[in-house]
């Protein structure tokens, strides 16, 4: 059996403007397709208005904001077929013919600007709204660097966290 070693880099918190985030959302509630981004975008949204309860076609970036999705909503949640990415939620047939559609991305700060460059490429009405930031966490480099001696193998789940990491072990 393995020893599992959980050294979280990144906190999930909501954002600081929450009244702005509050009046998108319910904006986001009447749009003609809703995409989530990440479970921590359905997440903060349900949290932020337990009673959200969007009326357009819904739309998960990839297998796991999709069933959070579901799972809040109550609703049938589409998603792309093969690559859980922005790129294979562009390529559905549902997201190429949007032109005049006002369409509802809820996300975090920051992350790519994709999918909106390309839905208001494509002739949508796009609203991005941010529910939760990212803030970084730096744990002592000691225990980094007692953990990597312990360890045969590392496991870092985003290349944004690896940047981090390598900051943290650089400086």
């Amino acid at each position: 059996g393995a020893t599992v070693v959980l050294e979280p880099l990144m906190a999930i918190e909501p954002v600081t403007d929450r009244q702005t985030a509050y009046r998108e959302l319910m904006q986001a509630a009447n749009a003609d397709r809703l995409l989530a981004t990440s479970t921590n975008a359905v997440d903060a949204a349900w949290q932020l208005m337990p009673g959200f309860a969007p009326t357009g076609r819904l739309y998960g970036v990839g297998s796991a904001s999709a069933q959070a999705l579901e799972a809040a909503a109550g609703r049938t949640v589409e998603r792309p077929a093969g690559a859980f990415t922005s790129e294979g939620l562009l390529a559905m047939d549902t997201l190429t013919d949007v032109q005049g559609l006002d369409i509802a991305i809820l996300s975090g700060e920051g992350g790519r600007n994709l999918l909106v460059d390309m839905l208001a490429e494509r002739g949508a009405r796009v609203r991005k709204t941010a529910l939760y930031r990212r803030r970084w966490l730096t744990p002592r480099r000691e225990r980094l660097a007692q953990l990597v001696r312990r360890a045969d193998t590392v496991i870092v789940t985003s290349g944004e966290a690896l940047t981090h990491l390598c900051d943290i072990v650089d400086t």
